[in-house]
C-alpha cells in the first residue's frame, strides 16, 4: 500500500513537471511573438518618422526654390519695367515665356558665333591650301588635309615624347655607368694601397730579421 502511494505521488509530480514545461514553452513563444510585434511596430514608427522628415526637407527645399524663383521674377519684372516700359503690364506667365525665349535666342546666338568662327577658320585654311596647291583642290580635300595635318601633329608630339623618354633613360644609364666606374676606381685604389702597405710591412719585417741575424753573428765573433 505504501509503495502504491509513492508511485502515484511520483507520477503526479512527473505530470506536473511536464505540464509546467509545456506552459513555460508556450509562454516563451507568446513572449517572443509579443516582442516581435513590438519591434515591428517600433521599426514601422521609425521608418514613418524618417519618411516624414525626408518629406519635410524636400518640401522646405521646394518652397525655398519657389520663393527664390518668385524673387527673381519680381526683380526681372522691375528690370523689364525700367528697360521696356511697354511690357510693364505683362503677367508672370508671359514674363516667364519671354525670358525663356530670350535665353533660347542667346543660346542660338552663341552657337551661331561658334559656327561662324569655325567657318571663318575653315575659309582661311582653304584659301591657304589653294595658294599652296593651286585652284585644283576642293573643300573635301581640304578637310582631308586638315585631318592629316592633325594626325601628323599628334604623331610628332608622341614621337618627341618617346624621344625625350629615351634620352632620359640614356642619361640615367650614363649616370649609372659613371657611378660604377667611380666605384671601380675607388676600390682599385684602396686595393693598391692595401697591397703597398702589406709589402711595406713585409719588407720592414725582413729588414728587422736581417738586422737581428747580423747582430747575433757579430756577437758570436
Amino acid at each position: 500500500m505504501y509503495d502504491i502511494e509513492i508511485k502515484s505521488k511520483k507520477a503526479e509530480s512527473r505530470r506536473a513537471a511536464m505540464a509546467l514545461r509545456v506552459q513555460t514553452a508556450y509562454r516563451s513563444r507568446l513572449g517572443r511573438r509579443s516582442l516581435w510585434r513590438k519591434r515591428k511596430l517600433w521599426v514601422h514608427a521609425q521608418e514613418s518618422r524618417a519618411a516624414v522628415i525626408i518629406q519635410c526637407a524636400i518640401r522646405i527645399y521646394l518652397a525655398q526654390k519657389k520663393v527664390q524663383r518668385q524673387k527673381a521674377l519680381v526683380q526681372y519684372l522691375q528690370f523689364i519695367g525700367h528697360m521696356k516700359p511697354g511690357m510693364k503690364g505683362m503677367r508672370p506667365e508671359q514674363i516667364e515665356t519671354y525670358a525663356a525665349v530670350q535665353m533660347q535666342a542667346a543660346w542660338r546666338r552663341r552657337q551661331a558665333y561658334h559656327i561662324a568662327k569655325r567657318m571663318k577658320g575653315a575659309k582661311v585654311y582653304y584659301s591657304r591650301m589653294q595658294h599652296k596647291y593651286g585652284n585644283r583642290i576642293s573643300m573635301d580635300e581640304v578637310h582631308d588635309l586638315a585631318a592629316s595635318k592633325m594626325q601628323a601633329i599628334w604623331k610628332g608630339k608622341q614621337a618627341r615624347k618617346a624621344r625625350a623618354d629615351l634620352l632620359k633613360e640614356k642619361d640615367k644609364a650614363a649616370k649609372t655607368w659613371a657611378a660604377v666606374k667611380i666605384q671601380r676606381l675607388a676600390r682599385g685604389r684602396q686595393a693598391r694601397k692595401k697591397v703597398i702597405s702589406s709589402q711595406t710591412q713585409q719588407s720592414s719585417v725582413a729588414n728587422t730579421a736581417d738586422l737581428v741575424l747580423r747582430t747575433g753573428a757579430s756577437g758570436q765573433e
